[in-house]
This record gives structure tokens, sequence and C-alpha cells, in this order.
């Protein structure tokens, strides 16, 4: 809490738009981007190089999680 409320001090408050632009941006990281390369590197590194349904770093987390992708 002490972190994120020097974050709201030193910078400023998120509102709804930021918030949904983010989370649009992080919903798709990993998908044809630069981080696609971090992706298959992780999913190699953990035995999940066949995995296809694993498209994006949410969905790698996901599954790393107990959670379906």
């Amino acid at each position: 809490e002490e972190i994120l409320e020097w974050c709201y001090t030193t910078g400023r408050r998120l509102d709804e738009i930021d918030l949904i632009i983010w989370n649009e941006y992080m919903r798709k990281r990993g998908w044809n981007d630069e981080a696609t390369a971090r992706l298959t590197t992780w999913k190699g590194e953990s035995g999940h190089t066949n995995r296809t349904d694993l498209i994006t770093i949410p969905d790698y987390h996901d599954v790393l999680e107990g959670r379906k992708p």
C-alpha cells in the first residue's frame, strides 16, 4: 500500500480509460509482439512447448497457476 501511495503521489492515479488501455495491452502480451520470443522460451523451459493454446503471457500464467487459458 505504501508503494502504491508513493506511485500516486509521484505520478498520478489512473482513470478508467488508463485501466482499460493497460488491461487490453496486457491481455494480448506475447501474441505476435516483442514478447513472443520470451513466451516461447518460458514455454520451453517449463515443458509446455507443444501447448498451442498458450498464445499470450496471461495464458501461460493461467496454466502455471492451475487455470485453463
